[in-house]
């Protein structure tokens, strides 16, 4: 198993590759696959081009793409394979997760787009930035799966990275979450309820 960038092995030895963050820039969004394998995008305006570069065969890479205001879209290459829906989930403060994987032999990259619309099915989801070693976050969204006593259907992500509920966080209250260590100033954490 090859990681490109930065990758972290927990505890329980899962390994996890360090997201990059990229702007956009005159409507394109440029992937240099070299550096990473997760990508964290602001989607403050339409992605006309998409440029994904240094690939290497079989090399799979994740993309969320979070919705800044509504209607943002984008126009994928044509080298493109989708597996289902390929439509942006428009609606401000959505996250569209872009995962696909490079075949050489076809010159294709295949495909799946999770959205909102995806399966018709809307989870909520809540967006919090962290200050400097924060270790408690109190949040909506473990309130609601705290009291139905689901508490295993809470997934966590910092900068686009998923959290493991037991050695990266706990709930540890109907409104709370505690990390097992602190997170780093301005990182993103994402609260999603599944069903």
């Amino acid at each position: 198993m090859k990681f490109y960038g930065a990758v972290n092995v927990e505890s329980g030895g899962e390994f996890n590759t360090t997201p990059e963050t990229l702007s956009i820039s005159s409507n394109t969004l440029t992937v240099d696959c070299s550096g990473a394998n997760i990508f964290v995008v602001n989607q403050n305006a339409n992605i006309n081009t998409l440029t994904i570069s240094n690939q290497a065969d079989g090399q799979h890479i994740k993309i969320l793409l979070k919705q800044i205001s509504s209607g943002y879209t984008i126009t994928w290459p044509g080298n493109f394979y989708f597996i289902g829906n390929s439509a942006l989930d428009a609606v401000s403060g959505q996250i569209n997760e872009l995962d696909a994987t490079y075949i050489s032999a076809l010159s294709l990259w295949i495909a799946q787009l999770e959205t909102n619309n995806s399966g018709g099915v809307s989870f909520p989801i809540e967006y919090q930035t962290a200050t400097s070693g924060q270790t408690v976050f109190n949040t909506s969204i473990v309130s609601t799966v705290a009291d139905s006593g689901n508490d295993t259907f809470l997934q966590v992500f910092v900068n686009g990275v998923y959290q493991k509920q037991g050695s990266s966080f706990t709930v540890t209250g109907a409104n709370q979450v505690t990390f097992t260590y602190g997170v780093s100033l301005n990182s993103d954490v994402i609260f999603i309820q599944l069903p």
